[in-house]
């Protein structure tokens, strides 16, 4: 019923009457300013829903407005929605509307501020950026296969980089390719909980064995197998922990 009644109000937030629509975002900004956090999780389905491209421009900048105030009065609780958060703000980055467009890119900087990653976190504004410009992908793939991973790596992190992975695993560059599966082989071996990559390997995987199957460079081609070798292995391991937690359930 909460949730109902948020997106109730957000669609109220590009109503044409002034006093309906200022009515409704003082209202929803109020909820989202005092919300305790153990109840984000029941009004984040409203809020990523609100993001669609179908809904009016008013209301869409209205809700990235109020990610930005979640992400600044509760980032932990924030940290934990960054894989439901960032495929749906990465279509925002792209919109044929300005306002869109900047508050989105505004959003995704300080959403992904939070990831909670030493590693990454200094490569934030070039990650973003290449969100927004494809054309920088290799840039950042050159950048982050530079990178000596220490911190275990969480879903939050790998809902950060995954989407710039694939993209450096289709480019035509060799080089590329080959930096994408090394950033893959490494930080697949610093996941400690197998459940965080669960989600990422469904994409990451079969893009590997494609790039595998269509690469000409024999040196890259090891190197990429090494990877999808190493997210095999972390597969079997998610297998494992899924069967322990049933076992434990029975």
């Amino acid at each position: 019923m909460f949730s109902f009644n948020i997106s109730d109000k957000l669609h109220l937030t590009s109503d044409k009457s002034l006093d309906i629509k200022n009515k409704a975002m003082n209202e929803v900004r109020n909820i989202i300013e005092t919300i305790n956090p153990s109840c984000i999780s029941m009004i984040m389905p409203s809020l990523l829903n609100s993001l669609d491209s179908k809904n009016n421009w008013q209301q869409r900048v209205f809700t990235l407005e109020l990610l930005n105030i979640l992400t600044e009065n509760k980032p932990d609780f924030i940290s934990y929605h960054i894989p439901e958060i960032i495929p749906i703000l990465t279509p925002c980055i792209q919109d044929t509307k300005k306002q869109v467009k900047e508050m989105a890119s505004k959003t995704l900087k300080n959403v992904c501020d939070v990831i909670g990653n030493k590693d990454i976190e200094p490569l934030t504004d070039s990650i973003v950026l290449a969100i927004q410009q494809p054309s920088k992908v290799p840039e950042i793939m050159h950048k982050l296969a530079g990178i000596t991973f220490v911190q275990s790596v969480e879903s939050p992190a790998l809902a950060m980089v995954v989407p710039l992975l694939i993209r450096g695993l289709k480019e035509r560059k060799i080089a590329t390719q080959r930096q994408s599966a090394v950033i893959i082989n490494n930080m697949s071996k610093l996941v400690d909980n197998p459940i965080d990559a669960q989600p990422f390997i469904p994409l990451l995987l079969p893009q590997l064995i494609l790039t595998s199957e269509c690469c000409s460079d024999p040196e890259a081609c090891i190197i990429i197998k090494k990877a999808i070798k190493q997210l095999e292995y972390l597969k079997l391991k998610i297998g494992d922990k899924v069967k322990k937690k049933l076992q434990v359930k029975i």
